[in-house]
């Protein structure tokens, strides 16, 4: 006796095709109610110059596990910070701000022979003991930064 069973494994696969899209769209919908991810950007400045690459980092102050940013020194001085958490975003508060040079960028030489790179000064390097904060009262936020010695 013979059973034709190519009726039903097309009606699992069917099944199991609708259950992957289901799941799929079930996730986007959860998704939804975790809200924009929250940012911050502007700009970066030593002695009047530009920063020239490197990370800033924005930790939460008086809350070790908040959400905290992180976000790349563009050439120009320009930062973008994002939560470092997908899906935990920023809240408006206190920041402590600390900064990481690039890993890899070797300096660029100016015509007169000298270093073309901003760089950052190296109390502003320590994440331990963060050498000042910024008051986030909203976000998204722009803030512009100008280091000093």
């Amino acid at each position: 006796m013979k059973l034709d069973i190519r009726g039903s494994a097309r009606s699992w696969k069917c099944i199991g095709r609708l259950t992957v899209v289901g799941v799929g769209l079930a996730s986007l919908g959860c998704d939804s109610f975790l809200g924009p991810t929250r940012e911050v950007w502007g700009k970066i400045s030593y002695k009047g110059e530009p920063v020239r690459g490197g990370a800033v980092v924005l930790s939460p102050t008086g809350d070790p596990l908040g959400p905290w940013g992180i976000g790349v020194i563009l050439n120009n001085g320009d930062y973008y910070v994002i939560s470092a958490e997908e899906r935990k975003p920023m809240t408006p508060g206190r920041y402590e701000v600390s900064f990481r040079r690039p890993m890899t960028t070797p300096p660029e030489r100016s015509a007169a022979g000298k270093d073309s790179n901003t760089q950052i000064p190296e109390k502003y390097l320590d994440v331990e003991h963060p050498f000042f904060s910024v008051e986030l009262s909203r976000l998204p936020s722009e803030v512009d930064i100008s280091l000093r010695d």
